[in-house]
């Protein structure tokens, strides 16, 4: 099996959103490892990206990308441009053309793809699948509950 054959109900994209607040929230934390016992936890190259660009320094960075080594990556394959254009579309149809941003419709369509379902804490994502329905997304923890 390649990394392009990795899809499934079980698979969970952990996005920027959650991994920014594990060193500063038992609670997020918790709610991950408790995902990680039912869905396999994978990243997606927008969200390496995201972290990548969050490090404030070389050896933060390092720290970072020698973390997520362990994950498993789901690849942008060509399916995954037409599903975020089709998203962005629905967006624009629903006049919510500029509500997410260009790297969560990514984030999303990449998800889509795949099969899984994206672990957030971040609106962006509840926005997306009011209008595309099919897009499995679930908070963290409730919003609002942790900073």
């Amino acid at each position: 099996m390649t990394a392009d054959d990795i899809t499934g109900d079980d698979l969970g994209v952990v996005d920027t959103s959650v991994w920014n607040r594990l060193p500063r929230s038992p609670a997020v934390l918790a709610a991950l490892q408790s995902q990680s016992v039912k869905l396999k936890l994978c990243f997606v190259p927008t969200v390496i990206l995201e972290i990548g660009f969050s490090a404030r320094s070389k050896r933060d960075w390092n720290k970072a990308m020698g973390q997520i080594a362990s994950f498993d990556e789901l690849p942008l394959r060509p399916q995954t441009r037409e599903a975020a254009v089709r998203m962005q579309g629905l967006l624009w149809d629903k006049g919510m053309g500029r509500a997410v941003g260009a790297l969560d419709v990514l984030t999303a369509a990449v998800a889509l793809d795949h099969g899984a379902i994206i672990l957030h804490y971040d609106r962006d994502f509840e926005t997306l699948a009011s209008v595309c329905p099919e897009l499995r997304q679930e908070w963290i923890v409730p919003a609002g509950s942790v900073a």
